[in-house]
């Protein structure tokens, strides 16, 4: 008798963006990650979890070839992803070692700003016509960049910029500045993400919204 073929476990591929995705271990992995991972239980899949630059992982996304458990949702992003199901909503603000940047105004007179390279971030001010962008390889290299005063500001989320900003041991005050923007933070597939694929992870996160478990995750992140 012929055996019956096994599944192979669904790819999930984060990138380091604290208090979303930290690492691939069962400690303090982040919330996106004990999302994805408690969803996979519900709905029965197996995943693998691999953590990768985030340009990489997006890539990998796009072509088919896995799932990234958290993303910004933006018009730019809209036709290359399969949008699984919102998890989350951030808001962007600017990040400074000096007075709080409270407007998009204020920041056009900085000489430069801190971004990741391709990130929602980097995204939205180009869509603003901002000119002064430093596009840097990660959240990490922004904050290096920032404390030692490189650039004039930080365009994050502030919570995951203050997670970053703890994590290189800094000790200088982070100043938060007012929303300059929201974002919806979704579990997203490629285009051809199966149908059955995505009902099930769709169907798995709805439960977890309708009896409190992914709130109660997010707020141990916060």
């Amino acid at each position: 008798m012929a055996q019956k073929a096994v599944a192979e476990p669904d790819r999930i591929v984060a990138a380091f963006y604290p208090p979303l995705m930290i690492n691939a271990s069962h400690d303090k992995p982040g919330s996106a990650i004990e999302i994805i991972r408690e969803a996979a239980h519900r709905a029965g899949r197996e995943i693998t979890i691999e953590f990768l630059p985030f340009q990489r992982a997006m890539h990998l996304v796009k072509q088919g070839e896995a799932l990234m458990p958290s993303l910004f949702r933006n018009e730019a992003r809209e036709p290359d992803f399969t949008w699984v199901a919102r998890i989350d909503s951030t808001r962007l603000q600017f990040l400074t070692l000096d007075k709080p940047l409270n407007s998009l105004d204020q920041a056009r007179e900085l000489p430069m700003i801190g971004v990741e390279a391709g990130a929602a971030t980097d995204v939205f001010l180009t869509s603003q016509g901002f000119d002064n962008i430093v596009r840097l390889p990660g959240p990490e290299a922004s904050a290096q960049m920032l404390q030692a005063r490189r650039i004039g500001a930080w365009l994050l989320p502030a919570d995951l910029a203050q997670d970053v900003w703890d994590g290189l041991g800094f000790a200088e005050k982070l100043h938060t500045g007012a929303s300059i923007h929201e974002y919806a933070i979704y579990v997203v597939g490629g285009l051809d993400l199966p149908s059955d694929t995505a009902r099930d992870y769709r169907l798995a996160l709805q439960s977890m919204e309708q009896d409190g478990s992914l709130t109660a995750i997010l707020l141990k992140y916060r």
